[in-house]
């Protein structure tokens, strides 16, 4: 096994781990914004800000903007979120990759994918080395933006340059 290592990606990687959250808030802010234009056009926001049942009404109503906010975005960008996130954070891997994990307990530790599997999508999902007992209880299976690539390499899907004198 190798050895695990602690460390602290930088804060874009940590972000793009988290890509359901990324479309909740853009979806949010899409709706945050539409809804103030609105209010603003039509006159009502201006007075509203000053009655405590108006105020009160708006807050409710943003809130409920939040939570649609994730369906408005996820369902037609969701799949170009996961995919922007998956390369940035050096994705898709290859068996031997030094990667970092991003999510769940052992966010931090730094180990290598030691093989491949097919997931439930039909996609390949990174198996990595995590010891024996995480093997045994199927801990090691993480998805292509939970992990950091940490080692320097061609990157996925481009062809090497050739030479011809």
């Amino acid at each position: 096994m190798n050895k695990l290592t602690k460390m602290r990606a930088g804060l874009h990687h940590r972000i793009c781990a988290y890509q359901m959250a990324i479309c909740w808030v853009i979806g949010a802010l899409v709706l945050w914004i539409v809804t103030t234009v609105a209010l603003w056009q039509q006159g009502a926001l201006p007075g509203a800000l000053f009655d405590i049942q108006a105020i009160f009404l708006l807050f409710l109503g943003y809130t409920a903007l939040a939570g649609l906010g994730f369906f408005v975005c996820t369902i037609p960008l969701g799949w170009l979120v996961v995919r922007v996130c998956t390369w940035v954070n050096g994705g898709p891997y290859a068996v031997g990759d030094r990667v970092m994990i991003l999510t769940g307990p052992q966010k931090g530790l730094t180990t290598t994918v030691y093989a491949l599997t097919r997931g439930q999508g039909g996609g390949l999902l990174p198996l990595v080395d995590l010891g024996p007992d995480a093997r045994e209880r199927h801990q090691d299976i993480f998805e292509d933006f939970d992990l950091l690539r940490l080692t320097a390499g061609d990157p996925p899907f481009q062809k090497a340059s050739t030479n011809s004198d």
